[in-house]
Order: C-alpha cells, then structure tokens, then sequence
C-alpha cells in the first residue's frame, strides 16, 4: 500500500510536469497574431502645393506607426488635365486647375491628401483696338486678350491718363467725355503685363476724321 502512494506521487508530478511543459510551450501560441502592429494612418509630407505650368515635385507618404503593414501605396490625380502622379508619388502639373492628389494605402484603405494648385503665367495681353475715336458723350468697349488663353489670373485693371478726356469702366468700356486725346490702359495682376489704346474724343459737330 506504501508502494502504491509513492508511484501514485509519481504519476501526480509526472502529470505536473506535462502540463508546464503544455503551458510554456502554447503561452506564445498567440504570439503572432498579437505582435501584429496595427495601422493606425498614412500622411503626405504636404497638404497644399501651389505650382507653375511643367514643373514637378515628389510627395512622399509616411505611416503610422512606420512600421505598421500597409501594403503600398495607391496614387491618384482627381484632374489629370491639371496635374498627374506616378506610382513613386511624383506630381507633374499640365495644366490650369486644381486637382487633389490621394495616397491610399493598399491593405487597411487608409488615406492621406494633398491639394495641387496649377498655375499659368500670363505671357501677354492686347486689345481689339490700337485707336479707337469718339464722340463726346459716346461710349464702346474695349475687349482684352489674355496669353496663353488658360492664363491662371485672369485679373485687370484698366486706366485712363485723363478721365477728364474719356473714362473706363472696370470691365473696359470707354466713355467720351471732352475733346482730346489720351490713353486707356489695361494691365494684368500677374507679371503686370500692359496693353494700350489711343482715344480721340471729337465735339459732335465735328466730322473731321
């Protein structure tokens, strides 16, 4: 009966000994699901970028944490008439306009943006006329062009050197007040381009050219 309990001692701390060893071997059974670091975000180095017509520049994207799974990174232009990005984040702006550049993350869809303002210099500008005569009291516009046509700021101010010969609007319509001559002048607000035109205001009883 004596034997008996020892083997039976025995068998209990044989029995213990399995079960730490279960224990220890399975405690890190869940290891690798609970080491996964979850991703929490993504973000561009910029939120706004105002560029010039060709120019380029790269936006690099970070996630957090860093060293979170996420896959790559998915770029996208909502304009691509404005401007385009390749797969490493590069914006090429083509044209007038704003178009938002997205960075998406391809496991986990998180997503980071940016605004890209495209903007077209001025080169020059004219008007419809070089001369333009008129009576006292009459009134004709004058019509301005823009170059390139897709010119970003597209802001003018016209001028008078007399506005006691003849006036301007501020959408350029000229007004004979009393006979001379001056001239009317219109200038952009980008790179202050300036066209002008020669009036001559006559007495209306006057029908000399």
């Amino acid at each position: 009966m004596k034997l008996f309990a020892i083997d039976l001692k025995k068998l209990y701390f044989a029995l213990f000994l399995i079960s730490l060893s279960l224990f220890v071997s399975c405690s890190g059974c869940g290891s690798n699901s609970s080491s996964v670091i979850p991703l929490k975000g993504i973000s561009l180095n910029r939120k706004y970028i105002k560029m010039n017509l060709g120019s380029q520049i790269t936006l690099v994207a970070e996630v957090e944490p860093v060293n979170a799974p996420h896959g790559h990174i998915i770029w996208s232009s909502s304009d691509k008439s404005a401007a385009t990005v390749d797969e490493k984040g590069t914006v090429v702006a083509l044209g007038s306009g704003r178009a938002v550049i997205t960075a998406k993350t391809s496991e986990g869809g998180k997503v980071a943006k940016c605004t890209v303002q495209v903007h077209v210099p001025v080169e020059r500008i004219r008007l419809n006329r070089a001369i333009l005569s008129l009576k006292m009291g009459e009134s004709a516009p004058l019509v301005k062009y823009l170059f390139p046509r897709d010119a970003s700021d597209k802001r003018v101010t016209w001028t008078s050197d007399s506005e006691l010969i003849a006036a301007v609007s501020p959408h350029g319509t000229v007004t004979a007040i009393s006979p001379g001559k001056t001239f009317i002048s219109v200038k952009t607000e980008d790179g202050n381009k300036i066209a002008k035109c020669r009036v001559i205001v006559k007495r209306r009883s006057d029908s000399r050219e």
